[in-house]
């Protein structure tokens, strides 16, 4: 049986694409551990694993060095429930945590899409960790979050359950698309037909801020989806990478990183989801 194919999503990177910073630095200002250290013995463990012959990647390579830091007291006995309660102490780029019900809002009370059971969910993917993006204040607004995750041992942090690297985050706009993200039966090496696909890739939307994003933005502009990219207009470099980015046609717009309704960000995910829709509506009457 053909899936309904009437659900929209927009994913989302986190770290540059919905708050300024890395999430790691609320850790750090909670417990006074010195970020540029930090960071630094994080390369100086990728060095010494590549000296022995190991090509340790860099997302393994933070957490691993944050459990460092814990066994040698420069962090206490991290829980889960801490990295989650940390979340709080993040801060969002204009237009959050508003951005998310008010967008939704706007598609799903619109009768046309109403009448048609169109809706709107929203996704991060990220190398961070899932747990204090669930606790921040758009955790409550999120469909899933595919994020860095630990194991625990007594209460206590002890190893790494899941690293997403920038690569490996094109698994879960796979998983999204499939629906075995939602239905635990569907494995993501299930041969799933188009039609029974939970969310085509052209009804989903990227929203990232570099690189980084690559693979994702090709993952959607291959298959019919579409891909945005947000900047820091106050950080050249930011600026920059953006402009190459939409120049070499990785992204169909960019914008500055500004989630209100007056927004340019806003006005063309606006436009874009409802041009999604449209489809949709057209094609459930024809």
């Amino acid at each position: 049986m053909s899936a309904k194919q009437n659900v929209l999503a927009m994913v989302f990177d986190f770290d540059q694409t919905l708050i300024p910073y890395s999430m790691q630095r609320v850790l750090f200002n909670r417990y006074g551990v010195n970020e540029q250290k930090f960071w630094e013995d994080k390369e100086e463990l990728i060095k010494e694993s590549r000296a022995k012959g190991v090509n340790l990647e860099d997302e393994f390579a933070y957490m691993i060095n944050l459990i460092l830091y814990m066994e040698a007291g420069k962090f206490p006995p991290l829980s889960n429930a801490l990295l989650r309660d940390a979340g709080k102490d993040l801060e969002f780029y204009l237009g959050h945590p508003n951005y998310f019900p008010q967008i939704k809002g706007q598609l799903e009370n619109d009768s046309v899409y109403r009448d048609h059971g169109i809706t709107l969910e929203f996704y991060v993917i990220s190398t961070g960790f899932g747990e204090t993006i669930k606790g921040s204040m758009v955790g409550p607004d999120l469909t899933q979050v595919f994020g860095a995750e630990y194991l625990e041992r007594n209460g206590v942090i002890h190893q790494i359950a899941r690293a997403i690297g920038f690569t490996k985050k094109t698994q879960y706009l796979h998983e999204i698309n499939k629906g075995s993200n939602i239905d635990p039966r569907i494995g993501v090496n299930d041969l799933v037909s188009k039609q029974d696909r939970r969310i085509p890739f052209e009804n989903m939307i990227y929203v990232g801020d570099g690189f980084t994003d690559i693979p994702c933005f090709a993952t959607l502009n291959d298959r019919g989806g579409d891909s945005m990219c947000v900047y820091d207009p106050s950080l050249p470099k930011a600026v920059e990478q953006a402009r190459h980015l939409l120049q070499d046609r990785r992204v169909l717009c960019s914008s500055p990183a500004d989630y209100r309704p007056e927004s340019l960000f806003y006005q063309r995910s606006w436009e874009l989801l409802k041009l999604k829709a449209d489809r949709m509506v057209w094609r459930m009457e024809h």
